[in-house]
């Protein structure tokens, strides 16, 4: 497979990762139901996912995933299971998650084909905005960091008003591209197109 591969350490583990040297396995099939916040500006609600092989999860600021089956690696002389996700981006590259941190990492499920309309109607509508860059740049971080899409459609949304009153900083310019290729993946996962059709999608509603 394409692309890279990266671990995310357990937390105790990460000292001593670098003893690592069993090879990876594949282990039996494994479920897990994870309880994340899905949520926009005005609701939240609680959305359980299923992490089964096959299924599709969004992971926060990495993207749409696709969950592949549990596989184990020692870790300094220790067991560890990793659930493997692959982005379902042009990279393909893989994450190997421990089943013990899922549960803190905010994945979610994918937005249901209904909720697309809402979500480009956001867009559609301007937002509030920081006038302080600082302040600014540190709400945007926190939404792109929460995994929502309406979140991330904010961020998308008020950049972009803002792109076109002044030039953006590298670091806000960055925040924005980010954002709205994580809208455009998972809009195109979510509604079976290509990125370029999600993307126009995206272009059409913020268009003043």
């Amino acid at each position: 497979m394409s692309g890279f591969i990266r671990f995310i350490w357990p937390l105790h583990l990460t000292r001593n990762s670098h003893h690592t040297t069993a090879p990876i396995v594949e282990g039996s099939l494994h479920k897990a139901n994870i309880t994340g916040n899905h949520n926009n500006s005005l609701k939240k609600e609680e959305a359980s996912v299923t992490l089964s092989v096959g299924s599709k999860v969004m992971y926060p600021s990495q993207g749409p995933c696709l969950v592949g089956a549990l596989v184990e690696k020692d870790v300094a002389g220790v067991p560890v299971s990793f659930y493997r996700l692959v982005l379902l981006n042009e990279s393909r590259s893989e994450l190997f998650v421990p089943i013990e941190k899922v549960a803190n990492i905010g994945l979610r499920p994918l937005l249901q084909r209904s909720e697309i309309p809402a979500l480009l109607a956001q867009m559609m509508q301007a937002s509030p905005s920081a006038t302080d860059w600082k302040q600014r740049t540190q709400i945007n971080l926190k939404r792109l960091a929460s995994g929502s899409a309406f979140d991330l459609a904010l961020v998308v949304e008020s950049l972009t008003l803002l792109n076109g009153r002044k030039p953006l900083s590298t670091r806000e310019q960055a925040l924005l591209e980010k954002a709205k290729r994580l809208l455009v993946c998972e809009i195109a996962e979510v509604l079976e197109q290509s990125t370029m059709a999600a993307e126009e999608q995206i272009n059409s509603a913020l268009k003043p």
